[in-house]
């Protein structure tokens, strides 16, 4: 059975945005897309897509101080 085709991606389907970056993290990124296989634009998206939310953060700063509790304890 063939898989299906992916969609097609449209340039509308994105907004195009210029930003400015340090040397060094540009140089960071480039490495790791070629690390990768993927364009410097996949990487940069695949990092931001990667970031946890704040809700996520604030809850494992929770369960931390509740560890820290339990640990106290003894």
């Amino acid at each position: 059975m063939k898989k299906p085709l992916p969609e097609k991606i449209l340039q509308t389907d994105y907004v195009q945005s210029a930003f400015r970056m340090p040397p060094a993290l540009r140089d960071e990124l480039r490495k790791s897309a070629a690390k990768h296989g993927r364009s410097m634009n996949a990487e940069i998206l695949a990092r931001l897509q990667a970031t946890p939310d704040q809700a996520v953060i604030a809850e494992l700063a929770a369960l931390k101080k509740m560890i820290q509790r339990l640990l106290d304890r003894d």
